[in-house]
């Protein structure tokens, strides 16, 4: 669930604020200092004197600008908060101007939206803009929202209007708020303003403030975007400099996505320069996915003419989308000519949702003139899955026509996951029809989701009405972090009612880490209640980082009240991580004064952990300082697995220093796993130079079985090299059944070739032939 909070949260935060990216700025009648807003009111706002409404685009003046932006803003409020309407582009245009003066009147309106995640995003969209012309009286107001994840999203929209005429006010005011939650929403708000002022200025903010070691940020590509502009090489090094590879990732394609739009010949340079792996695939799809908008004849050839593959079934399937949103039909012809049926598959799925969209009946007939087979199964299910938004009771129908097959079950999880979060009433007709499973299982756990966005109580009271079993525990999980957001005391009488075991535990487990993330008090206080036990061990656990953070001397006191065992040793872990990021020379001090036990080992390990998120070459002086035993080689992985993480080749330099042993083994294992994603080459580079042993037939295994999905031909070669025969056929058929799908010639070819006896290399063959 946390990731889904994740990219709920930017996505509201990034609605509101992109509107706003390259328009003139509005003079704020406020004052600036962050002081005056902690006691600023919402009876505050009016309309500056200096306001005027911005002059529209030419694109708004050809849609016909709202004479009266307010006037249809509470029309389409109005319309919200009776169900009959959904959001709309047409939002960005009225609240561009919109003056001050009725902010507070619409945002009245706003809160009677029934749609959870409508109401949010209307609101920070309303917060921003009234931000930017009196920041204090918008503050005041998100700030008086209930607490939970709602308020943090109204106050980083807040930041971002602010941060549009004031950064330095609004990063002012952000660098106070206590670390955790609220604080990386508003700094990336802020980071994501000044960047397209100047995306160096705002690169330093993001890294000062500690952003960069995130590794989820909604600045980041707002950032680098906004540099590809202008110096796309600049903006290369900088990206290099990021730790995290999710975050490198990310800048990366931001800048492959402008720079491609800009020069394409340089940005395939930079590109191709790139060590192969995911990360460099991911690039090729963003850039060519981009260049398909500008100039879709020369991204279409490229994409053709590059070697067959995941990737370039992956590219050519984003240009095929580029193309659909301008022209199906053309896109269709295109797709159509394709030379083999992967390539059409994956284009197909890229461009269902457009089809769907536009005309879903004519998707239909086109479906069904398909051939029979897993691309007429998967584009039938996203066309239908897109019909049911806009026409549940057709769509209906039509699945009622479907034999009851695993495609037709296929079809309708995927109709309830898009009708979830849009019209829950709706998407439980369709889950009726779906035979128990586990897709059934899924589909309720997003169906309760979805219920939860309009009301949590309701969602609750649904889920009362299923049978016990695993479905309803899971959904139960899912909801636990929502019911807490919204009313945590709520949460607690409910869980009071639920039977006990592994449902009961995770549901308190998920109301305490969410709770915390808000109110850490309360959160403390609700867990130490907990009757002692793995109840209360998981909660805790889940709690420590927050503790750590605010209060790591109290977490510590705690601690030393635990009875010894796991969760005192988790507990430990966890707070030993954070203190290292924040206090690491408080954190080492009270390391030296703990008593030695296990306690004091998982501290170690928890320390080393946090010591490598900062710098792991600091982390791997602290561990080589520690006496030998147990409590350095945990120590020692530790550090590894955020090391090899961010820097594989660096991990690797580390490793090889290490004397043969246990230690090393295991540690060349779990390197190979983290650097085989992102870096297949290089990983097998060094796989190849390492001694024979466990070790390295123990790594071989992993390097393997990381790659068969991903990229089966550079897997392949590496089998010969198992010593195990068993493994070697369990890994040769997992890499035919992925190879074969875009390669059969080659994936036949390499089976030819292996060292199995006459009996199952046939079978290998016959499974080539089969598939």
């Amino acid at each position: 669930m946390k990731t889904i909070s994740i990219a709920l949260a930017l996505s509201l935060v990034v609605g509101a604020l992109a509107f706003w990216a390259g328009r003139g700025s509005v003079k704020s009648s406020g004052q600036d200092s962050a002081s005056s807003v902690a006691t600023a009111t919402t009876e505050s706002a009016s309309t500056p004197s200096s306001f005027a409404p911005r002059k529209r685009s030419s694109s708004s003046d050809k849609a016909g600008a709202a004479k009266d932006p307010a006037a249809e803003l509470e029309n389409v409020i109005q319309s919200m908060m009776s169900g009959s309407a959904k959001q709309s582009r047409e939002w960005y245009r009225w609240i561009e101007a919109m003056p001050a003066s009725e902010a507070q009147h619409l945002l009245a309106l706003v809160e009677k939206i029934p749609t959870l995640n409508q109401r949010n995003q209307l609101r920070a969209s309303l917060l921003s803009r009234w931000a930017e012309i009196d920041p204090q009286a918008a503050l005041a107001y998100a700030q008086k929202l209930p607490n939970g994840q709602a308020r943090d999203w109204a106050t980083a929209s807040v930041l971002g209007g602010w941060a549009r005429n004031d950064p330095d006010g609004a990063m002012a005011w952000a660098t106070k708020l206590p670390q955790g939650r609220l604080r990386r929403q508003a700094m990336d708000a802020v980071s994501q303003q000044l960047a397209e002022k100047s995306p160096a200025a705002a690169f330093d903010m993001f890294r000062a403030n500690g952003s960069d070691r995130n590794r989820y940020s909604g600045a980041l590509y707002s950032i680098f975007n906004s540099w590809a502009e202008t110096d796309p090489a600049t903006a290369v090094t900088k990206a290099g400099e990021l730790g995290s590879v999710q975050q490198r990732s990310q800048a990366y394609q931001a800048i492959a996505t402008r720079w491609m739009q800009k020069d394409p010949q340089a940005a395939m340079t930079w590109i191709t320069s790139l060590p192969d792996g995911n990360n460099k695939q991911n690039v090729l799809r963003s850039a060519i996915s981009g260049w398909a908008e500008t100039d879709p004849k020369a991204a279409a050839d490229y994409a053709l003419n590059l070697p067959a593959g995941r990737t370039r079934n992956d590219v050519i399937g984003s240009v095929a989308g580029s193309m659909a949103n301008t022209d199906v039909s053309a896109a269709v012809a295109w797709i159509q000519q394709l030379p083999d049926k992967q390539s059409q598959q994956r284009a197909y799925q890229s461009i269902s949702y457009q089809w769907a969209q536009n005309d879903p009946e004519a998707a239909m007939r086109f479906a069904n003139d398909m051939p029979g087979g897993s691309t007429k199964n998967s584009f039938i299910s996203s066309v239908i899955g897109q019909w049911a938004q806009n026409d549940a009771d057709a769509a209906l129908k039509y699945v009622q026509t479907l034999p009851n097959t695993g495609d037709r079950a296929r079809t309708l999880q995927n109709i309830v996951s898009s009708l979830s979060y849009q019209d829950p009433k709706t998407a439980a007709s369709f889950l009726a029809l779906l035979p128990a499973g586990p897709a059934q299982n899924q589909a309720i756990s997003q169906l309760v989701n979805g219920f939860a966005n309009y009301d949590v109580t309701e969602a609750l009271n649904w889920l009362g009405t299923m049978p016990e079993g695993s479905a309803k525990r899971n959904a139960l999980q899912n909801l636990s972090w929502r019911l807490a957001d919204a009313d945590p005391k709520a949460a607690v009488k409910f869980a009071d009612t639920m039977q006990p075991g592994q449902g009961k535990n995770e549901f308190i487990a998920n109301l305490a880490s969410s709770w915390a993330n808000y109110d850490l008090d309360g959160a403390i206080g609700y867990v130490k209640n907990i009757p002692d036990g793995q109840l209360q061990q998981n909660a805790l656990s889940r709690i420590s980082y927050q503790w750590a953070q605010t209060d790591p001397k109290g977490a510590l006191e705690y601690a030393s009240t635990m009875k010894e065992g796991d969760g005192q040793n988790n507990f430990l872990n966890n707070v030993a991580s954070s203190m290292a990021q924040s206090d690491s020379e408080n954190a080492i001090n009270w390391m030296n004064r703990m008593p030695e036990g296990q306690g004091k080992n998982s501290f170690i390990a928890g320390l080393s952990r946090g010591l490598a998120q900062e710098s792991p070459q600091a982390a791997a002086d602290f561990v080589s300082k520690l006496p030998a035993g147990d409590a350095q080689d945990s120590a020692a992985l530790s550090v590894l697995g955020t090391w090899s993480y961010n820097d594989p080749a660096g991990a690797a330099a580390w490793v090889d220093r290490f004397p043969d042993g246990k230690l090393r083994d295991n540690a060349t294992q779990n390197l190979i796993n983290n650097w085989a994603r992102n870096d297949p080459n290089g990983a097998g580079e060094w796989l190849a130079k390492q001694p024979d042993g466990k070790g390295r037939d123990r790594a071989i295994s992993s390097y393997v079985n990381t790659l068969t999905w991903e990229s089966p031909e550079t897997a392949a070669p590496w089998v010969s090299l198992m010593k195990d025969e068993n493994q070697r056929y369990s890994s040769a058929m997992n890499i035919i059944n992925s190879w074969q799908r875009y390669d059969r010639d080659a994936t036949a070819k390499w089976v030819a070739g292996l060292d199995f006896n006459e009996q199952k290399k046939t079978q290998l063959l016959n499974m080539v032939k089969r598939n």
